[in-house]
Formats: structure tokens, sequence, C-alpha cells
């Protein structure tokens, strides 16, 4: 062989028949991905030492209902290491539930830390529930998730699997990865959201959708929307999905009926969709009926005293607005829980009846002039990406480890989110660039364009959802779900080009494969 041979024939045959191979058998490489991601995860996460995400209080309040506390000496600040242990602890009237009310606080979370909780016991580790053993649940999880997307996109395998792994990679990232071994109930909604990926793209994908796919969708969508309370925001988009897509057991409509039996049979056909979307709906209101309203006190507390007032060009004509004393205003700027707050005076009584969520809006709404400023705040929120580890810190205790220590393992998404903190602007450059790319490929009927679409829907009002609730506060923790889906944009992007390219001829897969991705 000669110099030219080898150099543009011998390294191509090898690079084809591993193209060959793995158009063959499409699902094995799904399966392949999703155990790579899902062993990659958990190598991430506890080698050569564990890390996780320190809990600041808010951990207490989900797993005290399982009877489980912190194994924190006490002496020592909660945030400063990740602990990874949980004792069994027989919690008495108040001590347990939302900020020592006795409230309970619902979330999908519960699902995984019992999960956590049973394996603890099973491996013969130590405490009632060991931290490590949920990042591991988790990590599995999203390995099944990531297997999945690759199994139901079209175009190339290899394409594909690239596909997959650039999500795992996005995951992968400290920002979001190390939430997988904490307390919070962010890792339900993490995985909510990567699970609806591949469950909304065969929904898009199907002409007509099968009970199946329909039911599954419903599922991860009662699951992400129950996981935290700003993640109703998601609903709109879902209840989109569901009801724009023809049901299952569609009858075949013979040119000649009549107008009501083609009425009728678009019934039956959108009758599945439209139950589930009522269920959605009713579960919806039900989950937010059934949260603890020290929340929704401690939410408009928030808003008010910690986003409007302090931004406001007259705090007590403000405070007016909303039928509240001007001398709460000296409680401007304090947190609930602050020594000088204005939950601590007489003239606080009365707060939770005059401040609504609705009214909030109507604030808003009366006072334009105010989002703008609100939006900003929001985008560098959200930029900023990582609490720094002075708040929450990465690593446990150990032999020389100094407290509040970050760790640094595969920031694969932090380097772009740290030029979007640098220039705010950028990222809402990017996410009007993913709404138009998305919008433009939906509009040719791509499932992958429509799932972007329910994506950016998702994103947007997940992130007017956070600062119409908790506004300012903790705001770089809330905007977590929106960096998710900011940075799923990237993965989902490169599915829609690898998509418009088909496989090599001659294999099964290039029958499947479609140019709207």
């Amino acid at each position: 062989m000669d110099r030219r041979a080898r150099r543009h024939g011998g390294g191509v045959e090898p690079v084809n028949r591993v193209r060959r191979i793995a158009e063959r058998h499409p699902l094995r490489v799904a399966a392949g991905v999703g155990v790579a991601c899902a062993v990659g995860m958990i190598v991430r996460l506890l080698l050569p030492t564990p890390v996780g995400l320190a809990d600041q209080g808010d951990g207490h309040r989900l797993l005290c209902q399982l009877g489980l506390r912190a194994d924190i000496p006490w002496d020592a600040s909660p945030n400063a290491f990740v602990r990874f242990t949980w004792l069994n602890y027989q919690f008495v009237g108040e001590t347990c539930g939302a900020n020592g009310t006795g409230q309970p606080y619902f979330s999908s979370e519960l699902l995984l830390l019992r999960i956590a909780s049973w394996l603890t016991g099973a491996f013969g580790l130590p405490g009632g529930l060991d931290l490590r053993v949920l990042g591991v649940v988790c990590a599995v999880i999203a390995g099944i998730a990531v297997g999945w997307l690759v199994a139901e996109l079209r175009g190339p395998v290899l394409g594909r699997a690239a596909v997959g792994l650039a999500t795992a990679a996005v995951l992968a990232d400290p920002g979001f990865a190390d939430y997988f071994v904490s307390a919070y109930s962010e890792p339900a909604s993490f995985l909510g959201v990567l699970l609806l990926c591949p469950a909304l793209v065969r929904l898009f994908r199907e002409r007509q959708p099968t009970w199946p796919t329909l039911l599954v969708t419903a599922v991860v969508a009662a699951f992400v929307l129950t996981s935290k309370t700003q993640m109703i925001s998601l609903l709109p988009g879902l209840l989109l999905a569901l009801l724009l897509r023809p049901g299952p057991g569609a009858d075949l409509v013979a040119e000649g009926d009549s107008r009501s039996t083609r009425l009728r049979a678009a019934a039956r056909r959108r009758a599945v969709a439209v139950l589930l979307a009522t269920g959605l709906v009713w579960l919806s209101v039900a989950y937010l009926a059934a949260q603890p309203k020290r929340f929704s006190e401690a939410n408009m507390y928030s808003q008010v005293f910690l986003t409007i007032l302090p931004n406001s060009p007259d705090p007590t004509d403000d405070l007016r607005w909303f039928g509240l004393d001007p001398q709460l205003a000296s409680g401007s700027g304090k947190p609930i829980s602050a020594v000088g707050s204005a939950a601590m005076l007489p003239a606080y009584t009365g707060f939770t009846e005059q401040v609504t969520f609705g009214k909030v809006a109507m604030f808003y709404l009366s006072h334009p002039g105010r989002l703008p400023h609100l939006g900003f705040a929001g985008l560098a929120g959200a930029a900023d990406f990582r609490p720094p580890a002075t708040y929450l810190a990465n690593r446990p205790a150990g032999p020389g480890q100094q407290p509040n220590a970050a760790e640094h393992r595969l920031e694969t998404a932090t380097g772009l989110f740290a030029l979007y903190a640098a220039a705010p602007g950028l990222l809402a450059l990017h996410w009007l660039v993913a709404t138009i790319v998305f919008a433009v490929a939906a509009y040719r009927r791509s499932p992958i364009g429509r799932t972007g679409c329910v994506v950016m829907a998702a994103l947007f009002c997940q992130f007017w959802a956070v600062l119409l609730s908790e506004g300012m506060a903790d705001l770089i923790k809330h905007m977590v779900v929106v960096d998710l889906l900011t940075a799923l944009t990237v993965p989902l992007g490169i599915a829609l080009w690898i998509g418009r390219r088909r496989p090599m001829p001659g294999h099964t897969t290039s029958q499947l494969a479609v140019r709207t991705g």
C-alpha cells in the first residue's frame, strides 16, 4: 500500500467498519452509551474521593419525614462540609416539616430517597441513609435516560451516541452532578427533565401516539411537576405537547363520511390525551394546595422585602399598594429569620392575607417599569450558575480538608456559564437563537424541534416563576433548573443537526432516518 493509500484508505476503513457495526446494532449502542453514562457518573461522584453538596438546612424538611437527621456535631457548621450519613431519629411535634412548623413537604424526590435509604440498609452501611447511595441511584437513572434518548433519535448511530455523550457531559458538570449527592429536591427535577426529552421525542415522532407512549410521558411529567413547586411552571408546555398530538385508537375515516362522523373520530383520538392532561392539571393544583403554608409566606416575604422594596424608589408607597403598614419598610433587605426582620414587627400581622402570588403578578403588571430590572437580575443569577462553596461546600470533612471547599471535576458547562456571567446578555442571546432554531425545526415537523420548543417554553416559564415567587432570595441556587434547560439546548441542537444526516446505505437504520431529526 503506497503512502496515499495508507493516508486516505488505511485509516478510513476501520472507521467505516465501526460505523457499519454500529448501524447494525443501534439498540446495543444506545444501551452501551447509557451504561457508560451511569458508570462514568458514579466514578465522577465517588472517586478518588466522594463529593456532593452540603445542606444549608433545606434537606431537613425532606429527610425528617423519613425519620432521618443529619450526622453533624453540635458545634460544627452544617454547610462547611458535605455530610453523607443521615441517622435514624424519631421527630416529635413541630421539629419536622417546613422550617419547624410541622407542615409536611411533599416532593417526588422522596421516592428516590426511600430507594436510597432501603439500599443503604441492604448494603449494611451505617445510618439510615448514605447520600453516596443516592448518588448511585441517580447515576443509574441518568444512564437510563441518556440511553433512551439515543435509542429515540434518528440519524447515524455514532452521531446519536455523540448526542448521548454530550448530554452526559452536561450532567457531569459540578453545577448539576453534585446535587445527586445531596438532601435537596433538585435531583428529581434534573432526572425528570432528562427523562422528558426522550419521552417527548417519541411522542412527537409517532404519527399517532400509542397508549404506552402517552402514559409514559404523563408519568414522567407527573414526576417532574411534583419534584418542587417551581416545576409546576413546566405544565403549559407539557399540556400543549399532549393535546396537540392525536391519541391512540384513531379510526380511519372514509372519504364520504359526514362531518359529525369525522368529529366523533377526532374526539376519540384525543380522548386519552385530554384525560391525561386533565389528570396533570388536577395533580398540579392538588400538589400546590398541599404545600406548606410556611413556604408561601416565606416566598412572598422574599418577594416583597428582598426583591421589590430594595429596588423601589418609594418603599412606603409600595407597601401601601399591597395594603401593608408603611412601618414595615424597616425590614427591607432583611431575610425573614434575620434580626430586624419585618416578620418580627407587630404590623406584620395579616401579611399572608394581603400578599399572594396573584397580587404580586398584578403589582408588576401595574408597575411594568420594574420588570426589566427584575429580568436583568434573573439573567445575572442564572449566569452565575454555581453557588459559592462558602455557602454550599462540595467536599466532606477529612484529614487536611479545608471547610467550604469546592470541587472542579469535569467542568463541562462551567466554562460556558463563566462567559455568560461576564456578559449576561449573551445568555439571553443563547435563548433567543435556540428558540428560533427549534421553532423553525418544529414548523418543519421535526420531533427534536418540537421537543426543543417545549424545553424553551419550560425554561422561560421556570425563569419567571422563580423571579415572581422567591425573587432574589437564594437566586443562584433557584435558577439551577433554568441552567440545566439552557445547557440541554446544546445536545438537542446537535441532535437536530445529526438527524439531517442519513446513516450509511445498506443497513436497516437508513430506512428509519428522516431529514427532520
